[in-house]
């Protein structure tokens, strides 16, 4: 909304004066004034011929008028009417989904339904939405999609169907989004997927599906008082696949409970047939979920069998101890700089890489090394490489369909680390395809966008500061040999970012500069895409760093020894159960994928105590695994077994449920608040718990320079006219009065 002009006069724009500071502009006319006042007086004072007073005061006052005009058009008055404003805004759609399978619209012995509690919530949010988004569309999902006109729509209240498809219908949305795509999905559910699908896997498709799009996720979770017995369930029960000799190996467990009073439950791990004392788990009254971890020791080389007792609840897993493959690193230097020589000679030293360089910039007329290679492999040989580092390499340099290649290659479980020194290297890779893998968005190009920053070779180091986040001290805290003080890059350039994507942590910012998101400017940061993980590093390798500390420091090798390790912890190209389930339900099909390099038969087999052993069915394989279906008929605790065709083995096992008592579609199951939380936070939305997320709290645009017009007054006819005027009778007088 445009407000009423603003006229001002603008002095010293034009002419001899324009980029003077007006200060000095003012006083050099000062200067110049008081001169001709004196040289006028002078030429006055001392006539050939008598004058009285009066006349000769006259004509000073004449030839000083005409000094002081000549002197006013120098400065070059220009009127200037400017009208300010708010821009306007464009808005995004919303989507809404509401849940109305039977969990949430069954009535409680309060005759409460979830869906309910789920609107309720919603109203108190809506106007904030409204203000944001626009236009906001409605569906109602259940076993299936439809559009309603509102979410109270007559006649809407339950959609036929005997199954909740959650996320199916989340991706259904997120595919068909109108052009600029959703700003934000709002889903009023509980959070109960009841399709049969596999729900980690069916979780990160979505997830993926709407970081692709830019598209937050956003949940009201309905709540009611269903009356439910008291339980208490192993849901997640988490263990590397393997581990090096001589390490600890972390397990992680999430029990979920509903109690009617608190109590206290004892955990007992068995490591190989040697019981050790766990701990215990307190559970507190109603609905929670518990988190647990303890580490074993992983000492020789082979297998180690945890197993792990709450209750009645029982789970088991393995975990081969070996040392570790080595990695095969592509190094793809594209501008010439000291990057390569330094970090290369760090990798070199660990025996668990293998460096293969690519030098792209063009090489004067000398012999090239044997190893180093002059172009990007091809798609195929990609999967020969478990690291891929592009140093300063321009976007030009790799054409798209190399960076959709790469872009899938991370998504196949590959690591890619791009080192970007100054903001010349980031030209180009707004909106590119390798955007679609790396954590963070780039800058345009042009007007408003990236502007090249002149590198300082001799400029003092800056130390970063590490983002204070449990991520930062897993990756770069549990090395004892330093502190975090002592891994914190330091840098000279920099090169500046548009902003952390959804779902992607920064793990150190600059100490003073600020981004264009108000926070300080992003320097390393990491996100999961796919299978795989990328990161980004806005500065150069660091080698500024190593001249500068004396040759016993460590610093910049633990550091990127660190940044490594952790990438690739979970590459393996052996192959092993892919998040196998804890527990599954009994007559329903479930899927198993076994990961990692088994291009020979694969059998797997399920064996429970008392019972004839099933074969597993194999299935079409999906672009990153094996798939086998199995139908489990017989409630207990089923070990599966995993056999090549050279004889080596793996085991998972999972408890199979007994058929609960049906009453509705799981009126009684608690909500899932946990899943949907970690959804929203993977897409950068959140649970909406009545009150408004910040992302909606916009603040009016600020006000801003609409139109200018100028109007220059100095060269008016009339200025001019009236200059000559005065010269003019000055000459009449003196002529009249015997003076020329």
């Amino acid at each position: 909304m445009a407000m009423p002009p603003v006229e001002e006069i603008s002095w010293f724009s034009a002419g001899g004066f324009a980029g003077w500071p007006e200060d000095a502009a003012w006083r050099t006319l000062a200067v110049a004034g008081a001169i001709g006042l004196v040289l006028v007086v002078v030429s006055y004072r001392h006539l050939l011929v008598a004058v009285p007073p009066w006349r000769r005061s006259f004509l000073c006052l004449l030839r000083l008028a005409l000094w002081l005009g000549l002197l006013l058009l120098l400065t070059a008055p220009t009127r200037i009417e400017r009208t300010y404003g708010r821009p306007e805004r464009h808005p995004r759609p919303l989507a809404i989904l509401v849940d109305r399978s039977d969990s949430m619209t069954e009535r409680d012995n309060r005759q409460q339904r979830r869906l309910d509690d789920a609107l309720a919530q919603w109203q108190r949010v809506e106007p904030a939405a409204r203000k944001t988004f626009a236009p906001v569309t409605s569906y109602a999902f259940a076993q299936g999609l439809t559009p309603i006109p509102d979410l109270a729509a007559p006649g809407a209240s339950t959609i036929p169907g005997d199954r909740t498809d959650l996320f199916s219908s989340l991706q259904d949305v997120l595919a068909h989004a109108p052009a600029g795509g959703w700003g934000g999905i709002v889903a009023l559910t509980d959070g109960l997927d009841t399709s049969g699908a596999d729900l980690a896997e069916a979780q990160n498709a979505t997830a993926r599906a709407a970081l692709t799009t830019g598209t937050p996720l956003f949940f009201v979770v309905g709540r009611n008082r269903a009356i439910e017995p008291a339980f208490f369930h192993l849901r997640e029960f988490n263990a590397p696949v393997r581990a090096e000799p001589h390490s600890l190996v972390r397990l992680d467990a999430v029990f979920e409970s509903y109690q009617t009073a608190a109590s206290t439950l004892p955990v007992q791990l068995t490591v190989t047939g040697k019981t050790r004392d766990a701990g215990s788990i307190r559970l507190e009254a109603g609905r929670h979920l518990e988190n647990w971890a303890v580490q074993g020791a992983a000492e020789q080389p082979g297998t180690l069998t945890f197993e792990l007792q709450a209750g009645a609840e029982k789970a088991r897993t393995e975990v081969k101890v070996a040392s570790p493959h080595a990695n095969g690193i592509l190094y793809v230097q594209g501008v010439l700089d000291w990057d390569y020589r330094f970090l290369a000679d760090i990798l070199k030293r660990n025996q668990g890489f293998t460096l293969t360089p690519v030098f792209a910039f063009p090489f004067p007329p000398t012999a090239r090394p044997p190893s180093v290679l002059s172009e990007l492999p091809s798609p195929e040989q990609l999967s020969s490489f478990g690291v891929i580092v592009l140093a300063n390499v321009p976007a030009r340099q790799i054409p798209p369909d190399r960076q959709a290649a790469i872009s899938r290659w991370v998504n196949d479980g590959g690591v890619l680390i791009c080192l970007m020194p100054n903001d010349a290297a980031t030209r180009g890779f707004s909106g590119s395809e390798l955007e679609k893998a790396l954590p963070v968005v780039f800058r345009p190009a042009g007007p408003g966008g990236i502007s090249p920053t002149p590198e300082t070779p001799h400029a003092k180091l800056t130390p970063a500061t590490w983002e204070t986040s449990p991520r930062t001290q897993e990756i770069f805290g549990a090395n004892p040999e330093a502190s975090l003080a002592d891994q914190a890059p330091r840098f000279t350039t920099v090169a500046h970012v548009e902003r952390a994507k959804p779902g992607a942590e920064v793990l150190a910012r600059h100490p003073s500069e600020a981004g264009r998101d108000g926070a300080r400017a992003i320097l390393l940061a990491i996100q999961r895409y796919g299978r795989g993980e990328s990161a980004v590093l806005a500065t150069d390798a660091l080698w500024r760093w190593r001249l500068d500390q004396p040759s016993a420091n460590r610093g910049i090798e633990l550091f990127w020894g660190n940044l490594f390790t952790w990438l690739l912890r979970d590459r393996d190209t052996e192959f092993h159960f892919e998040h196998p389930p804890v527990r599954a339900p009994i007559d329903q099909d479930m899927a198993l994928h076994v990961g990692g390099t088994v291009k020979g038969p694969l059998r797997l087999e399920a064996t429970l105590t008392g019972q004839p052993a099933a074969e597993l069915t194999e299935l079409p394989a999906d672009e990153t695994s094996r798939v086998f279906r199995w139908h489990p008929s017989v409630a207990g605790f089923w070990q599966i077994e995993a056999k090549d065709e050279r004889g080596d083995t793996i085991h998972c096992w999972l408890n199979i449920d007994p058929a609960p008592a049906k009453r509705g579609e799981l009126p009684a199951a608690a909500p899932d608040e946990q899943r949907l939380r970690t959804l929203a936070a993977q897409t950068g939305g959140a649970l909406l718990d009545g009150s408004v997320p910040a992302a909606w709290q916009q603040k009016p645009p600020p006000i801003q320079l609409l139109s200018e017009r100028r109007e220059s007054l100095w060269h008016r006819e009339g200025i001019f006219a009236a200059l000559l005027g005065i010269y003019g009778v000055e000459m009449l007088l003196r002529r009249r009065w015997r003076l020329l």
